[in-house]
């Protein structure tokens, strides 16, 4: 449900954000 969903998005964010950070 609502919640499948907004753990895929925070998860593609989380991800697509937390490169750099692991990079540094």
């Amino acid at each position: 449900g609502v919640d499948k969903l907004r753990e895929i998005a925070i998860s593609a964010l989380k991800k697509r954000a937390g490169v750099n950070d692991e990079n540094q």
